[in-house]
This record gives structure tokens, C-alpha cells and sequence, in this order.
């Protein structure tokens, strides 16, 4: 029996549509924010006519990085520095210089745009061990400045946890050590993940090439509503602060239990592991329960990289056709976590996929499935539901039903779900 045959029966829901508000904390002005501390804490006040100074830049699509990343630039150029801008996101962009150039612009960090040189190296230089022994690495350019601002978005890590996840202290040792340094972090597993960050970080505070750092938090309408500046001493207390800020900011889907969920899109620039799995219940995350997971497509700014695809259980041929094994797999085989781009069941379209993991599901009575569908991870605002959950978002002051209308999903000639 095909496949098609085996699935022609299976109902898909009809969907509504529902606005979900979360409520973070409200944007801040972060130009003034970083502006005042850098002028009152006098950040750059010892920095020497003509000093070379690099900023980092990571990966991630941060709201207004780009924006961010010129503010630095203009604050250096006026205390007399020659600032650059240096990649520091590990092993992504295919672990080459190049790559992580492309990565920049795709997310809008050009050198007209910042004013300045953007300067890409895989190259490292060893500068110390950490207590346990582990080798430290950092950025060729880096090392050769006269000094580092580490800017960085804050935020829960989608497989580890610990004082330190995804932030300014990450940054110092992932994301300044390149490769290299990834890869030392990550080759003892995840358990130790948190220990061997805070280790390694401490060996590159102690080298006195980190000026400040910059850490930002977005709130669930990716803005920022958080912007602290760490001293070298600072850097531990403000970044564990600042997690807890983006712990009280991440959004989640509004339902305690669903039997499929339907993301659109995957990406590297919307999370690590291309969905947030802290928002939709997968990895370390319990909450919300989800039974299955269909992804139907990789974005455009993640050029291949399906790094997540792992997490899902069914995904499409068209997924599966722009899966770039040198785009993804490096930072697999950095970070040891194999998991995340293991190939879930592929499905020639985006019907069949949705079908499949329906059938999969273990619902008790498959019309009465709970079905959500999501663009993405980043865009949980809007939500297309079944009318099973219709009674669980009634009456909430966070979730909106526009239309209490049921519209069935239409698909193509080619089974894909039509835009």
C-alpha cells in the first residue's frame, strides 16, 4: 500500500485564527540606555587615539542588531578608536570565514551599513586553560586588538541549563573562540556545558582584552526591552540577571496539551536549534506537551542549515532538498548534539506530512485532534487552531479569537499548502 493510500482518510482540521499577547516587559529606549551607561560608567574614557577595537557579532536574528552594532561603532569612533566588527558565532556559516561574512549580511551587518571593517577569521589563538584543563581559544583579531566589546542577546538555551545559557558569558567562549572553541566546550557533553562555560570565561576576563559587554533582552514582540553594559567583574552577576529577565519574557504556546503541532518554517536565524524549543514543549522543555511535530519548510536566511530538523517527527521533501550538509552539519559535529539533525519521516508535501503526524499522534479520536499551526517560533502572536482547543482559549485575557469561523487549509496540485 503507497503511503498517500495509507494517509487518504486521515482528517486534517479546519483552523481558526487566534492573536496570543503574552505579556513581557515593555520596549526600552536602547539607544539612550546604551548611550548614558557607556557616558556615565566611561566605558571608552581610557581608550588611546587610534586603538583598534573589535565588536562581536553573532548569528542570531536580534532585533536591531545591525542598529545595536552602529551605536557601538559610532560610541568608539567618538572616543577616538578604530573599531571593527569580528564574527562570533562558533562553528555556524559552515565553520568558514566566508560563510560567517554571508551570515552577517543576510542579517544586515554590512560594512556600509556599521561604518566600519568587518574583519572574518576561522583563525584562533590559544590563551590559556581553563581550571579543568580545557584549552581556551579566541578570535585572531580579537587577540590582536587593543580591546573587545561583547554584545550579545540574552536568552534561555534551547538543551542546556545553568546560570549562564545563551548570553554575554556564552559569547566569550563560543562565540570569540570560533570552532575551536565550540567545539572544546561542547566535546564533554551538555551536562557539563554550564561548568565548562563559566570556566572558560573566566581565563578570557582574565586576559584584560574585554572592555565591556552589552546585553540585551527581547520581549515577546521582539523588541528590546532590556539593555545592560557589564564591566569585566560584572560580567557573571549581569548575565545570570539578565536570564531571568528573558525567562519572564518568553513566550510559549498557550495550551497545556496539543496533539500536532504545524511549524511553517525552521531557520538558524530564528533559533539554535531552528524552533525554540522552549516555547513548544521539545528538549529540555516540558511544557507545553506536544505529541508531534510537522515542519513543512527551512527559511530563506538559514541557507541550508536544518540544524533542528531532528526535533521534529515528519518534515517535507522540499525541507529535505535545501538541507545543506555543509551548512548543518558542522555545527553538529561541534556541538555534539547529533540529535538535532537526525532526518525525521519525509513526506513528498506538506498534506502528507501534516496527515502523517496526525496518524501518529495517539489521539484517541482523530477528528477531535489538537491541532496548532505556527509560521515560526518568532511569531507566535499568531495562531491557527483547531476547534478542539477553541474551549481552552476562551475567556482569556491573553488569547484573542478573531474569527470564531473554521477555515480548512488548502493545498496545491502539488499537496503544499497554499501561501
Amino acid at each position: 500500500m503507497s503511503i498517500a493510500s495509507l494517509l487518504k482518510d486521515i482528517p486534517i482540521p479546519d483552523l481558526m485564527h487566534v492573536k496570543y499577547k503574552f505579556h513581557g516587559y515593555p520596549a526600552c529606549d536602547y539607544k539612550k540606555v546604551l548611550n548614558d551607561q557607556i557616558n556615565m560608567k566611561k566605558l571608552l574614557s581610557n581608550l588611546k587615539p587610534g586603538a583598534r577595537v573589535g565588536i562581536t557579532a553573532g548569528s542570531r536574528g536580534v532585533s536591531d542588531l545591525p542598529i545595536i552594532i552602529k551605536e557601538i561603532v559610532d560610541k568608539v569612533k567618538q572616543a577616538g578608536g578604530s573599531p571593527f566588527v569580528f564574527p562570533a558565532m562558533g562553528s555556524h556559516g559552515g565553520a568558514t570565514a566566508e560563510g560567517q561574512r554571508l551570515v552577517l549580511k543576510k542579517l544586515g551587518i554590512t560594512e556600509d551599513f556599521i561604518g566600519c571593517e568587518i574583519c572574518s577569521s576561522m583563525e584562533t589563538v590559544l590563551v590559556g586553560r581553563s581550571s579543568t584543563g580545557l584549552p581556551v581559544y579566541m578570535d585572531k583579531f580579537a587577540w590582536e586588538s587593543d580591546g573587545v566589546i561583547v554584545l550579545n542577546r540574552v536568552k534561555p538555551h534551547t538543551t542546556f541549563r545553568g546560570n549562564h545559557e545563551s548570553g554575554i558569558v556564552k559569547m566569550l567562549v563560543i562565540g570569540m573562540g570560533k570552532q575551536k572553541g565550540a567545539e572544546i566546550c561542547h566535546q564533554l557533553g551538555f551536562k557539563n556545558m554550564a561548568q565548562n562555560i563559566e570556566d572558560i570565561a573566566k581565563v578570557v576576563l582574565s586576559t584584560n582584552k574585554v572592555l565591556f559587554g552589552v546585553g540585551v533582552v527581547e520581549n515577546p514582540d521582539h523588541q528590546i526591552c532590556c539593555l545592560d553594559t557589564a564591566e569585566p567583574e560584572e560580567f557573571f552577576e549581569k548575565d545570570a540577571k539578565m536570564l531571568k529577565s528573558a525567562w519572564d519574557n518568553l513566550p510559549r504556546l498557550p495550551f497545556s496539551k496539543v496533539d500536532v503541532l504545524v511549524i511553517d518554517e525552521i531557520g538558524k536565524e530564528i533559533s539554535g536549534t531552528g524552533f525554540d524549543t522552549n516555547a513548544v514543549g521539545r528538549a529540555n522543555a516540558d511544557f507545553p506537551e506536544v505529541t508531534r511535530i510537522a515542519v513543512l519548510n527551512l527559511s530563506e536566511k538559514t541557507a541550508g542549515n536544518a540544524n533542528g530538523i531532528g526535533r521534529a517527527d515528519t518534515t517535507t521533501k522540499k525541507v529535505f532538498e535545501r538541507f545543506s550538509f555543509e551548512e548543518t552539519y558542522p555545527n553538529a559535529i561541534t556541538s555534539t548534539a547529533v540529535e538535532s539533525v537526525r532526518i525525521p519521516m519525509i513526506l513528498d508535501n506538506d498534506e502528507l506530512a501534516i496527515k502523517a503526524a496526525i496518524k501518529m499522534s495517539l489521539a484517541p479520536n482523530l477528528s477531535k485532534i489538537r491541532l496548532v499551526r505556527i509560521k515560526n517560533t518568532s511569531n507566535l502572536g499568531d495562531l491557527y487552531i483547531s476547534s478542539a482547543l477553541l474551549d481552552t482559549v476562551k475567556g482569556r485575557s491573553d488569547v484573542y479569537v478573531c474569527n470564531e469561523s473554521l477555515v480548512p487549509l488548502i493545498f496545491n496540485v502539488d499537496g503544499n499548502i497554499k501561501s
